[in-house]
């Protein structure tokens, strides 16, 4: 009778080793720090109690998130800033911690935060506002916050917006270079450095027969003009081309362009490429050798008016000279007919006023009449 109550013992003994060494087990992972909370039965229902530990989970995710994250006061006093907002300022956190955030505003913005702060007690706030590092450099940001009713600190989360803006100020100058290469009249190619074209406008491919892009432009453009193609190297080198003439072949139809060239440079002054633009001038041409001609004719008819004004201004000085030998005969007869006429009147009057001259002296002799 006894085995049976020597086993009961036993195994209660096994009972309470294995207990106890749970519970040295769970002591053990309270104490390194292994647990995070509790699931208790209360009312028929599990509730869970959290370990003064259990914030460290949400404390690492606080310190490597890539915004900065900060508690402040209703003044604005901060208590806690993560590393990333210090990145952002460019300062250790212990310089952070204990300061105003209003330091680290710029002046222009700083009743905009005060409204901000006043806001955040009745509905979350987000904004965009400028801070303000040690170097003057300015960092545009975008601040979430939010207000614990417990107790009463504000949370705010940073994002910082320098490559944000970046990127949206290389998209706009994308979106505006490509409008303009768009809608500009001449034709523009951009080239890399060995001649291949990486972009061209609408105009551009007006003037191809192909898909320029990707083309080595002498295979997309065949160009003729002083000293043969465009040489890349030299354009890369530096060398520009200005205005100069060059005929484009399309197929059967031959159009004349003004070629324009230069290097495309970076700020460091290195060589990223090479824009050339091409002016369709062949109405232009066409117009000039129209005027051109149009002018010859008017220089020939000129010549040829000229030609005819001067033969009538001859004949008319002949005609006038003559006119004026006819009268000047005519004169001559009148006068000496009348002349003649006096001078038998006059030769009468005298033998009759006088006797003895009635006849005329032997040396008298009257005018012949012609």
């Amino acid at each position: 009778m006894t085995s049976p109550i020597a086993g009961a013992t036993i195994a209660s003994g096994e009972d309470l080793r294995t207990r106890f060494e749970e519970f040295e087990q769970i002591v053990r992972a309270i104490s390194h720090g292994e647990v995070d909370a509790f699931v208790i039965s209360a009312d028929a229902s599990p509730q869970v109690l959290t370990l003064g530990a259990a914030d460290r989970p949400y404390r690492l995710l606080v310190e490597n998130m890539q915004q900065g994250g900060l508690t402040l006061s209703a003044d604005g006093l901060i208590h806690y800033a993560n590393q990333q907002f210090g990145k952002i300022l460019n300062l250790p956190v212990s310089e952070i911690v204990g300061r105003t955030f209003f330091e680290f505003v710029s002046e222009d913005e700083r009743a905009k935060l005060s409204r901000v702060l006043d806001a955040v007690a009745t509905e979350r706030i987000q904004m965009e506002i400028g801070l303000t590092r040690r170097d003057g450099v300015q960092i545009p940001v975008l601040a979430s916050a939010v207000l614990d009713e417990h107790s009463s600190i504000i949370f705010m989360v940073v994002t910082d917006l320098t490559e944000s803006k970046r990127q949206q100020a290389l998209l706009t100058e994308e979106a505006l270079s490509s409008s303009i290469l768009e809608q500009a009249v001449d034709a523009i190619v951009v080239c890399d450095t060995s001649g291949r074209i990486r972009r061209a406008s609408h105009a551009a491919r007006d003037l191809c027969l192909c898909e320029p892009v990707g083309v080595p432009f002498d295979a997309a453009y065949d160009l003729k003009g002083p000293g043969g193609t465009i040489d890349f190297s030299l354009l890369a080198n530096g060398r520009m081309l200005r205005n100069v003439e060059y005929r484009l072949s399309m197929g059967p139809d031959v159009v004349t362009v003004l070629v324009s060239a230069g290097p495309v440079v970076d700020q460091q002054g290195h060589v990223l490429g090479v824009v050339i633009t091409m002016t369709d001038i062949e109405d232009r041409k066409l117009a000039e050798t129209a005027l051109r001609e149009a002018h010859d004719q008017l220089a020939f008819k000129v010549v040829e008016r000229t030609a005819e004004l001067t033969h009538l201004s001859h004949h008319l000085i002949d005609i006038s000279e003559e006119e004026r030998a006819r009268v000047a005969r005519e004169l001559h007869d009148d006068m000496g007919g009348i002349l003649t006429v006096l001078s038998m009147q006059l030769s009468k009057l005298m033998r009759w006023s006088r006797p003895h001259l009635r006849k005329p002296p032997s040396w008298w002799r009257a005018p012949m009449s012609r």
